[in-house]
């Protein structure tokens, strides 16, 4: 049970990540339009 609770948390945190990244990266873009 333990195990499954540690693979979970594991992917939530990557899940987090990613979606960080996702926003900067709209962040990102966002910003190079407006300077265009």
């Amino acid at each position: 049970m333990e195990n499954t609770s540690d693979t979970k948390r594991k992917s939530g945190m990557e899940l987090e990540v990613k979606d960080g990244a996702l926003l900067w990266q709209s962040i990102e873009i966002d910003e190079s339009k407006k300077s265009v």
